[in-house]
């Protein structure tokens, strides 16, 4: 039996414990476990617990059930909330220890992609900071890093005009500049940027994002308006219900810039034409299932979380099985530890289309260069054909002739006939001035109308 499959059982063993302890210290799921006729002692794997989400766990039970019984609700220090981008935001308590023990993974990623102990950085943090887990967490995590060196930090948070002014006031005291956000908020800051004439070559950017699919596509783009290589451009993973859980190391970074370049390399890898967020983690601290494709998450926290399908998209690959892949390629391996798996993310499962594969077929359209990031769109159902209604945005000052507009659309049926060839669709857009978008919501876009 291969190391790496001794490492996953021993931390699906680890696993085994949160349970026990969520049993005894967690009324809503000791409730769930009787519903069901469950007896804890005859379960010997992680897989004899039922999989819990958010409807049928989160939305059934109080905060109070919840939480662990061993604590009153007013003991923790700061509440956070999901963005609610697709529905009513959940409050999830934080406990001030947990948190402290986050810092060094956020250390370690800044200074590993950085060197941030040893060049003085400012950091911008460009998610919502309102009660977001993502933008108040990585303030805190940011904060705590100056301990280390010169380290600043500086939280605009959704206002970009701001960011833009505080970068041109500030940037020349530091070496670097580091850009921490959501990745239509980094497209924003780069278009508002380039508006009012500001060099964005003078900061030395890095750039960490997360929270939505950002293509290859993307990642050259922000290469390009920065002049930084795309080693300094790269990607972690969280989600609201627990917060951080790893990120893009560098041989991560140097595998993604083959698929870049090789989408072959990509489709093979990855089975898909998405570039997907690849990251490493410490499944002793957060164990990583996936079932039905689905990311399936067992974590021990103020609200313990067992089982629970966070609803993203997602596999788990033994790093030595990309490896082999490489060399099949002509490339020399990425990955000298052998004995782990990477965590691949392909985002949030969509219905028929995610809004990652929308954004990567509008990147392909010759229109392209004339659009904003942002865009909404739903799919309707008529007998068996699929109703595309699509509402993208022109940049400020672009505009768009009738004839652009029909090879427009026509181009985005023919790259939807090649990503869906079983699938029947006809495609609906409208273009509108760049004064009518939609905007965030909590931080994030809000890509689906009603």
């Amino acid at each position: 039996m291969s190391k790496i499959l001794l490492d996953y059982q021993l931390a699906e063993k680890n696993a085994l414990k949160v349970v026990k302890r969520t049993v005894k210290n967690c009324s809503a799921y000791k409730k769930v476990l009787k519903e069901k006729g469950f007896i804890v002692e005859k379960r010997k794997t992680i897989k004899d617990f039922p999989i819990l989400d958010k409807a049928n766990y989160i939305n059934r039970f109080s905060l109070v059930e919840r939480v662990k019984k061993t604590k009153k609700l007013s003991s923790y220090y700061q509440f956070c909330t999901s963005s609610g981008s697709t529905g009513v935001p959940t409050i999830w308590p934080r406990d001030k220890r947990v948190d402290d023990s986050l810092e060094p993974l956020h250390t370690k990623l800044l200074d590993e992609h950085f060197q941030i102990k040893k060049k003085s950085s400012l950091i911008v943090v460009l998610f919502d900071l309102g009660t977001s887990t993502a933008g108040v967490m990585h303030a805190r995590l940011s904060w705590q890093a100056n301990k280390y060196g010169n380290i600043s930090t500086i939280t605009p948070g959704l206002d970009i005009k701001k960011a833009c002014f505080l970068l041109s006031q500030l940037h020349f005291h530091y070496e670097q500049i580091i850009i921490i956000g959501y990745p239509p908020l980094i497209s924003d800051l780069v278009n508002y940027s380039k508006k009012q004439k500001c060099s964005l070559e003078r900061y030395n950017a890095g750039i960490v994002f997360a929270g939505g699919g950002a293509s290859g596509h993307w990642r050259k783009q922000m290469a390009k308006s920065f002049n930084i290589k795309l080693n300094r451009i790269i990607s972690f993973y969280g989600f609201s219900e627990s917060g951080m859980v790893g990120y893009e190391t560098r041989d991560i970074n140097r595998l993604l810039q083959y698929c870049i370049k090789y989408p072959k390399l990509n489709i093979e890898l990855f089975d898909s034409f998405l570039l997907p967020t690849v990251i490493e983690t410490d499944f002793n601290k957060r164990f990583f299932e996936i079932e039905n494709d689905e990311i399936i998450v067992t974590v021990d926290q103020p609200i313990p979380l067992v089982r629970y399908n966070i609803h993203d998209k997602g596999k788990l690959i033994p790093v030595k099985e990309i490896n082999q892949q490489l060399r099949q390629f002509g490339f020399k391996p990425c990955f000298n530890d052998k004995n782990r798996y990477l965590l691949v993310v392909y985002g949030r499962e969509g219905k028929i289309f995610t809004p990652e594969e929308i954004a990567y077929i509008l990147e392909k359209t010759s229109l392209n260069i004339k659009l904003d990031q942002e865009f909404q769109y739903k799919i309707n159902q008529q007998n068996k054909t699929f109703i595309l209604n699509l509402v993208v945005f022109r940049k400020e000052l672009q505009l768009v002739s009738k004839s652009e507009k029909d090879k427009f659309i026509k181009e985005i049926g023919l790259l939807i006939s090649k990503s869906k060839p079983d699938l029947k669709f006809k495609v609906k857009a409208d273009i509108q001035a760049h004064t009518k978008k939609q905007g965030y919501k909590s931080g994030k876009l809000c890509y689906f109308f009603n």
